[in-house]
């Protein structure tokens, strides 16, 4: 089968990974695959290693870099070429604006149109309700969130939209739970959505609990990069919690990140269905999350992890003393983590979408 994704760009986005790990898996069970990205990545060195992944593995990529010079004709000439020179029998749409030029060019495809909708809130969504999903051939949801977002939002069919966890290749290295949390990791992009002044002004009330009761502070370290960097740096400053504070920027090595952290925290005030949630616990590391998104379709409150409330303060506060507290509740988190990552694998997610295309081209 000739598959092809369109994603937003070789970046180190959760839906970008993700697409990458699926055309890979993809590709191993004896798939043509390529993967086009429409806009520039915020990186060299990370678009560099992200195509070489694929390169390496005889799967196609290409790179647009649309920008807000190129007029529809233009745009649309490229999409054009680049479905006629690959000839695909199903392609996966990843983001809005590559539905835009698709379904406009959806007549002369004769092409099964698949969008998977990475998100909770919708996206151009009266260009859905009252353009695209007559030209797309099927949805999907990441979770039961974003499936319903599709469900309500647009008057689905039950035959016209599925629900397909995304999932990731799992870790194999041991988690050992350290006597003490020294280590508090965040992973995710600088920006509003991941809600990190939440969480800083939580580690404020509880760095304050940790002074009184003299014990050692834990650091907090944050991969990602964004726009909310100075303003973020500026909040640790005033809060004067910044000398706890690392932002690593754009990091490769998340596995290691993960195996050398004691908790991990995800403070956001909308998820997906988050890769990184799924990379921790892949990891074992025990995981304090947002009940938001598909957050709570991988952390099973109290049995593998803690979930709280968005933007409370004092809950998450309380989340963190109770495991920085409490070892013996790290491990079973850490543990039912681990067994519970098996359920989203990146071989099943590939299974089901295989599974999927399989039944639109006959």
């Amino acid at each position: 089968m000739k598959i092809l994704h369109y994603i937003s760009s070789f970046s180190a986005g959760g839906a970008e990974i993700f697409v990458k790990n699926l055309s890979l898996e993809m590709k191993k069970r004896d798939n043509q695959v390529k993967v086009i990205s429409l806009f520039s990545a915020n990186n060299d060195d990370y678009k560099e290693k992200f195509v070489d992944s694929l390169n390496e593995n005889d799967i196609e990529s290409c790179e647009y870099e649309i920008t807000k010079k190129y007029n529809f004709k233009k745009s649309l000439r490229m999409f054009e070429r680049s479905v006629y020179d690959f000839k695909p029998d199903v392609i996966n749409i990843h983001l809005g604006y590559a539905a835009l030029y698709l379904s406009f060019m959806k007549r002369k495809l004769k092409i099964p149109l698949v969008f998977t909708h990475h998100s909770t809130p919708l996206p151009q969504e009266k260009l859905h309700l009252i353009y695209f999903r007559k030209k797309i051939d099927h949805y999907v949801g990441i979770c039961d969130s974003s499936y319903d977002t599709l469900v309500n939002k647009l008057n689905l069919p039950a035959n016209k939209i599925s629900k397909i966890y995304n999932g990731i290749p799992l870790f194999s290295k041991k988690r050992i739970i350290s006597e003490k949390v020294k280590t508090i990791l965040c992973v995710g992009n600088l920006r509003k959505p991941k809600n990190y002044p939440f969480l800083f002004k939580s580690l404020k009330n509880v760095f304050t609990y940790l002074k009184e009761q003299a014990l050692p502070l834990p650091i907090l370290k944050i991969a990602g990069v964004g726009s909310e960097k100075n303003s973020l740096m500026n909040l640790a400053e005033q809060l004067n919690i910044s000398e706890q504070i690392y932002f690593l920027g754009l990091r490769e090595d998340i596995e290691n990140l993960f195996y050398t952290s004691d908790l991990y925290v995800i403070p956001s005030t909308h998820e997906g269905f988050s890769i990184s949630l799924l990379e921790a616990q892949a990891s074992g590391i025990p995981i304090i999350a947002t009940d938001v998104g598909g957050n709570s379709e991988i952390i099973s409150r109290g049995k593998n992890g803690l979930l709280i409330e968005s933007n409370n303060i004092e809950e998450l506060t309380d989340a963190i003393i109770e495991l920085y507290s409490d070892k013996e509740k790290r491990i079973k988190f850490g543990q039912e983590a681990l067994i519970n990552s098996h359920k989203f694998t990146i071989e099943k997610s590939a299974s089901k979408y295989l599974n999927l295309y399989n039944t639109m081209i006959i």
